[in-house]
């Protein structure tokens, strides 16, 4: 997932059924787990199945009670589907330029299949707050590290399933200038609605770091977060700043900044008006393409400033790295 690597494991290679709720696992006594067992609402279904739900007849829904480890495995297999349908969708550009885009029949398929996730892990999630007196809680989520990795899966998979430019592979060096200089030479992006909504949701993640603090978030959150959540920030920073710099460049002969795109753009630099990074607006002296370029820099260090904390993994201090050595690169182009 990090590397755009084949999966080392498919999902139609994995028969079995989607784990059942964590109250059962922490029985400790056959008898208590027995208890529960005739207590507990139980939904035995295979992957294969739950998969299927997605792509079926629109009336279709997943079961109430499947688990929030069952939601964390099917979005695994939604976004093996995304990178597996892009393996045979390509559109030809120059000699030798190969894209891979997927058509927009799949694009609407995979966005239903994303919304029909989303509604089913957002009522556990209320379910399991209401059971926990946990609910409207701004702080903390039920369900911990699990629902936290969860949310930014779905965030990365709409990402991967809009726009049309792969990870970078470079994160296998683990050189961070190396991996800035790729994602610096990384070809821009087109202006359409496809990537609005990639960076409507990567926008969406940012407004929650905002509001919680990205100081808190990287000191007291880090310890909660998987690979996989930080993988999510990486991509969001990446797109939010290539958007920008993509507004940056329009030409004289170019369509101007659409309502949609100057709404997300004073959403992006409203958020980042409320931090260290804020942007100055009111210079003269400096043109609305410096500022977009200076704000593109600043969401990058924003974003870069979450990789700071404690982590276990030292792939994530390297990411950290790059972003700041990509941000320098932004605001030097």
């Amino acid at each position: 997932m990090t590397y755009d690597m084949p999966p080392a494991l498919l999902t139609s290679e994995v028969h079995l059924f989607l784990p059942l709720t964590a109250r059962l696992w922490r029985a400790e006594t056959a008898w208590q787990w027995q208890e529960l067992r005739q207590s507990t609402p139980i939904i035995e279904i295979t992957l294969h199945e739950a998969f299927s739900k997605f792509f079926g007849p629109h009336n279709a829904v997943l079961p109430s009670e499947l688990s929030s480890l069952g939601h964390y495995v099917l979005i695994h297999a939604l976004i093996q589907h995304v990178y597996l349908l892009k393996q045979t969708s390509f559109a030809s550009g120059l000699m030798y330029d190969i894209q891979r885009t997927l058509r927009p029949e799949d694009v609407e398929t995979g966005s239903q299949a994303l919304r029909m996730w989303h509604t089913s892990f957002e009522q556990r999630h209320q379910l399991r707050a209401a059971e926990t007196n946990n609910f409207g809680s701004t702080d903390t989520m039920t369900g911990g590290s699990l629902v936290y990795n969860a949310t930014a899966l779905l965030r990365l998979a709409y990402i991967r399933l809009y726009t049309d430019t792969p990870p970078s592979r470079a994160l296998q060096t683990r050189d961070s200038m190396l991996i800035a200089s790729a994602m610096h030479n990384t070809p821009g992006l087109p202006r359409n609605f496809r990537v609005q909504r990639a960076v409507f949701q990567a926008t969406h993640a940012l407004s929650k770091l905002v509001k919680v603090g990205v100081n808190y978030v990287a000191k007291a959150k880090s310890t909660e977060w998987s690979i996989q959540h930080s993988l999510c920030n990486f991509e969001c920073a990446i797109l939010v700043a290539k958007w920008l710099m993509s507004l940056a460049s329009i030409g004289p002969q170019d369509p101007p900044a659409s309502a949609e795109e100057v709404n997300l753009l004073e959403t992006v630099r409203l958020m980042v008006d409320e931090t260290e990074f804020a942007v100055p607006q009111r210079d003269a002296n400096v043109s609305d393409v410096v500022k977009l370029r200076q704000l593109a820099s600043a969401v990058v260090r924003l974003w870069s400033e979450t990789f700071k904390g404690t982590h276990i993994f030292d792939m994530i201090k390297t990411m950290g790295d790059s972003l700041d050595g990509y941000a320098s690169l932004t605001e030097k182009s």
